[in-house]
């Protein structure tokens, strides 16, 4: 097994871990919060400036970070028009900002690094740039936004709040700005995050994992499975429009059409909580995209 694989299958293992832990209330209920309160606003800005720090974006790799952006705001477009018939507005809220966003950092990374070490690892990192601008608190404020009643003005302001108030957000930002002015941060800084930006994956799958509830009456189960069917759908379509569509070298293309069947992020587990939404049902939805993942990533990976 290369250690890409077996990178990408202990992810699996580590929510497995977090759901055992919680079933045996090693973790408790109150566990979720002590987590995502460490991802949100320690661990996950570490990462940004551990992984950005000295990485100049020029060229075509300018073009792939805007697709990172812009591929999720097409995928919350898309998520708008299914949820649209949904009973409430809370309903709609849980379906955009959980059909959204890819986890590129914990999952696509170690995978495709193990395929194309080359242009396609670099074209995966720069990817996750745009990717995480919406991930990180991006699609959270705009979904948490709208379903506050207010003034186009005002709309603009929440959003605005919403995303100045984000550790992961903020941190892109500040690490966007040092990269186009090509500065970079001394080392004994990234040598600090790194130790924090490290644990980031590990909290993450145990989160995930510690709100897994398997149990669901049927209902849940059939919107679980249409919400999965949706995501899927929008993802072989973008998949299929990277490598077929752009105008990229090969193995950029082949990358790009892997890591648009990257699972759901974690991070849309604690956006969820704080908008009140189904936390177990967002962590099955989740936890079951890591599996899908593995398989559509490894097919890709075998026939592109």
């Amino acid at each position: 097994m290369d250690t890409g694989t077996a990178k990408v299958l202990s992810l699996a293992l580590f929510i497995f871990l977090g759901y055992l832990l919680r079933r045996l209330e090693i973790l408790r209920a109150e566990a979720f919060h002590a987590v995502s309160g460490l991802v949100l606003c320690v661990t996950l800005p570490c990462v940004v400036i551990t992984g950005l720090n000295g990485v100049a974006v020029t060229g075509d790799m300018v073009w792939v970070a805007l697709l990172g952006f812009l591929s999720n705001l097409l995928f919350l477009g898309i998520a708008t028009l299914f949820a649209r018939k949904a009973p409430d507005e809370d309903t709609r809220a849980f379906d955009r900002l959980n059909l959204s966003g890819f986890s590129i950092g914990p999952f696509a990374i170690p995978y495709i690094q193990a395929f194309y070490p080359g242009a396609g690892f670099l074209t995966t990192i720069v990817f996750d740039i745009g990717n995480s601008v919406m991930s990180a608190g991006g699609t959270y404020a705009v979904v948490a936004g709208a379903k506050e009643k207010t003034t186009a003005w005002g709309a603009v302001k929440n959003v605005g709040g919403k995303l100045l108030r984000s550790g992961p957000t903020l941190s892109y930002m500040l690490m966007l700005v040092l990269s186009f002015a090509s500065i970079r941060l001394p080392d004994a800084v990234t040598t600090c995050t790194s130790v924090a930006a490290s644990a980031n994956t590990f909290l993450c799958m145990i989160m995930v994992g510690e709100s897994i509830n398997i149990s669901m009456p049927p209902g849940t189960m059939k919107r679980l499975l249409k919400l999965l069917g949706e995501r899927f759908v929008m993802q072989a379509a973008l998949a299929a429009a990277f490598y077929f569509l752009l105008p990229f070298d090969l193995e950029v293309r082949r990358a790009l059409a892997l890591v648009a069947f990257s699972p759901v992020p974690a991070m849309n587990l604690i956006y969820t909580a704080k908008m009140e939404g189904d936390l177990a049902l967002a962590a099955n939805l989740s936890s079951m995209s890591v599996g899908v993942a593995i398989v559509m990533m490894s097919v890709l990976a075998a026939v592109l």
